[in-house]
């Protein structure tokens, strides 16, 4: 937007400001001052028009009355005149009745669409005594007229003074805009190349500072240019020297940065199976203790709590003996009685499940210790032989149970076999499995496991894909440290994947974990083709 535009908006707008004041007070003094003579005019003529018609009234003088009232209809500006008892019978009435109804009639007429009139009432009272009521209308035809006429001139006056303002503004602008065009001339020429522009500066005001300003800013470019044209030939001979050197620096640099990247990677990779290996290795260690420490007075606990349910059930025979050999004399109701008293039966009860749940528990701790000395045994070489993976798969999702939600995406009908003791793979794949179903939530109707099944010259590969929860980055890190569980107290101890790891390793393989939270999770299986069987693995 110009400085000219801004001028002229900024007059008209300050202009437009002030008349929108003084033509709205102008206008609202003029109405006010209208309406208020017509109120003290109606006032007025309706209290004349009750004291004529006041001792008619008294007498019941009807023609007086009317005469009265013919005489108020004679104002052009009066639409109707009417006298009404306290009965609320009209004694005369003039004018337009319509009008009359509409306007103290209770009812939901809509005054919009009426003719413009003043209402006014008055009462004949004597000593307090109500003797009648008088109305009168006033037109306000000719008075909205007026204003409205007010209205027009006073707008046709707004728009000239507007236009006058308008053309001051635009002249204003010109006279304050010519040197700074003369200006944006030059910024012009000088943007396009050309330094050898000169101004001419008259008079000695701010725009004159500022032309004065900029001829010597013109001077000062023109030399400013010359000696960095001298600076840019010099630099032009050094970057060409400089450019070769690094184009051989950055060769070099390449390719040392690829042999880094190359190293880096296969370091990752090392430091990756070295972490699991040493896992593997503390898991042997820690299990050959685990089984040991734990077997022993496990084993033991179980005996003493087998010997104590023995005993436990000829006590209950016993009491059951006493109770038949006391039936039918004096001591047996002395005998029941005591037996409720103590609550014998109950704590019997109680006894007896507790024994259960303490046996299970053995039983379940004795599982857990053999899980983690599978996860560190050797190869059964001596039970192995040469199976198909596809059958292996197939045995897995039929111990699973999970037909119904498994979905073959790619298959091999005929793959290589493989040397391996079958329940190691089953294991590991059942384990899998049952993680994959695990993801979803129990109510989920949209449970989806993809399996894949896939080969080529050196390795086979199996994959196992599910669609639920996915897993964390933190959780990923630990999947396969043994007791390391996500699901909740009493549906997993955590030795799945650590098993299926141990049971992958065992054979070369390697098993990978690929998952993020609400995407799902993918696990690679990949185990090496050979002609002769897996030698086991040495730490």
């Amino acid at each position: 937007m110009s400085i000219r535009l801004k001028t002229m908006l900024g007059v008209a707008l300050i202009e437009a400001l002030l008349l929108t004041i003084l033509i709205t007070f102008t206008l609202s003094y003029l109405e006010s001052t209208n309406y208020d003579g017509l109120q003290k005019r109606a006032q007025t003529t309706i209290a004349l028009f009750a004291t004529m018609v006041k001792n008619p009234v008294l007498a019941y003088d009807l023609a007086s009355i009317d005469s009265a009232a013919t005489l108020m209809m004679s104002n052009q500006d009066i639409v109707y005149v009417a006298v009404e008892n306290p009965h609320g019978k009209l004694l005369t009435f003039k004018g337009n009745r319509d009008l009359f109804e509409a306007y103290h009639t209770i009812n939901d007429q809509d005054f919009s669409k009426l003719q413009s009139i003043y209402p006014i009432t008055d009462v004949i009272e004597v000593s307090g005594t109500l003797f009648g009521t008088v109305f009168i209308g006033f037109d306000l035809s000719y008075l909205e007229q007026q204003l409205a006429h007010a209205r027009k001139w006073t707008l046709l006056i707004v728009l000239g003074e507007m236009g006058l303002v308008a053309l001051f503004s635009y002249l204003l602008g010109n006279a304050l805009t010519r040197r700074l065009t003369e200006l944006k001339t030059a910024t012009d020429q000088i943007t396009f190349g050309n330094r050898e522009v000169l101004l001419e500066i008259q008079g000695h005001d701010e725009i004159s500072r500022v032309a004065h300003s900029f001829q010597q800013m013109v001077q000062s470019l023109r030399h400013s240019e010359a000696t960095m044209r001298d600076y840019q030939h010099q630099l032009e001979q050094w970057n060409l020297e400089l450019e070769d050197k690094v184009n051989q620096r950055t060769e070099t640099l390449l390719a040392k940065n690829q042999q880094l990247e190359e190293m880096n990677t296969k370091l990752t990779l090392m430091k990756d199976k070295l972490v699991e290996t040493e896992k593997m290795i503390s898991i042997g260690t820690l299990a050959a203790g685990f089984a040991h420490e734990i077997n022993n007075p496990n084993g033991a606990l179980k005996s003493h709590l087998q010997l104590l349910q023995q005993d436990f059930n000829q006590l209950k025979v016993g009491f059951e003996q006493i109770d038949i050999l006391l039936s039918g004399s004096d001591f047996h109701g002395k005998f029941t009685q005591t037996k409720n008293a103590l609550y014998l039966e109950e704590s019997f009860s109680g006894i007896e499940e507790s024994l259960r749940d303490a046996l299970h528990c053995v039983d379940r701790i004795k599982t857990i210790v053999d899980k983690v000395q599978r996860c560190q045994a050797e190869p059964a070489l001596h039970d192995s032989s040469w199976v198909s993976p596809l059958s292996l798969v197939e045995q897995a999702i039929q111990i699973c149970g999970l037909r119904e939600w498994v979905v073959w995406k790619e298959q091999t009908l005929y793959p290589p076999l493989i040397y391996c003791y079958s329940n190691d793979f089953v294991t590991a794949l059942s384990a899998i499995l049952n993680n994959a179903y695990q993801a979803y939530a129990s109510d989920d109707p949209m449970i989806r496991i993809e399996l894949s099944l896939r080969h080529d010259h050196q390795q086979l590969e199996i994959e196992v894909r599910d669609f639920g929860r996915g897993m964390s980055i933190e959780e990923k890190q630990h999947a396969f440290d043994p007791f390391f569980t996500t699901h909740d107290v009493g549906k997993g101890v955590g030795l799945g994947l650590t098993e299926a790891y141990s049971s992958i390793k065992k054979y070369d393989g390697d098993i990978q974990l690929f998952s993020e939270l609400g995407q799902g999770t993918r696990v690679l299986i990949t185990l090496p083709l050979a002609p002769l069987p897996l030698a086991p693995n040495k730490p």
